[in-house]
């Protein structure tokens, strides 16, 4: 199992970021917010709303390769 993991700031927060993946495609992706340094549960979100992310962290994969 390969872990891609980040925090990120965005307008509406912080969120901390874990992507599982193959080497160059991300099979799993979750989302957590983070406030006041405290990582809470991940949110629930449809996997076509994430697709932005998804497509940036396959770029940053296939940059590593």
């Amino acid at each position: 199992m390969n872990l891609f993991q980040f925090v990120e700031d965005v307008e509406a927060g912080q969120f901390f970021v874990s992507a599982v993946h193959d080497g160059s495609n991300v099979i799993n992706i979750a989302i957590y917010p983070v406030v006041d340094s405290i990582i809470y549960p991940a949110l629930l979100m449809e996997l076509e709303s994430m697709q932005p992310l998804i497509d940036m962290i396959e770029g940053k994969l296939a940059e590593a390769a």
